[in-house]
């Protein structure tokens, strides 16, 4: 039910940020129309990355990486694995940025969304993928950050228990607001690819 919320609320504010005008009621039942149309979408890219994950974990297993320990052991060769697969997602990520916001004003089908959105970032593709991986590498440092500074002051005024909750409220509230810029970028950068 979270997932449907959260999803149902960040294509609301796709189209409050594409379109202009709109209250948040007309922008809720535009965004409730596109909910199946965008729930294909994602089965489909989860669908793709249990395709890739499965042969990678037979490779990292056959390469001697030590899987069922936390964190995995991984061997040299397994490493590099995950570094060409987790570089091989991202920029499939960065191509397909925009197949959402196309889904939320357009009619088209997913397939469509999928083949039009990925040729349209074609030209932009490595400046998407450094932006994605510098903008998750800053939201990774600025969550972890603001998480460590309210659980710390929190315990130390307090109870370490206490300290817990705050870090994990602090690290939800910066990692939601970071979503609606998020959202809002690509809702921009869909308007800006479609002219």
């Amino acid at each position: 039910l979270t997932f449907f919320l959260s999803l149902v609320g960040q294509l609301a504010i796709l189209v409050l940020a594409q379109q202009n005008g709109l209250s948040v009621a007309e922008a809720l039942q535009k965004a409730g129309r596109t909910l199946p149309r965008v729930l294909l979408a994602y089965i489909i890219g989860f669908a793709c990355l249990v395709v890739i994950a499965i042969p990678l974990t037979m490779a990292l297993q056959a390469s001697g990486s030590n899987l069922t320990v936390m964190p995995p052991k991984l061997s040299g060769f397994g490493a590099l694995l995950v570094l060409v697969a987790s570089v091989a997602i991202m920029w499939s990520v960065a191509r397909l940025a925009t197949v959402v916001p196309r889904l939320a004003f357009t009619d088209s089908s997913v397939g469509d969304a999928i083949r039009q959105e990925f040729a349209k970032t074609k030209p932009l593709a490595a400046k998407l993928f450094a932006l994605m991986a510098l903008a998750s590498f800053a939201s990774l440092i600025l969550v972890s950050a603001t998480a460590s500074a309210a659980g710390a002051v929190t315990a130390l005024v307090s109870t370490p228990s206490l300290g817990r909750l705050a870090a994990a409220v602090a690290a939800g509230s910066v990692s939601a607001i970071l979503a609606v810029y998020f959202n809002v970028y690509i809702a921009r950068l869909y308007a800006a690819l479609s002219k």
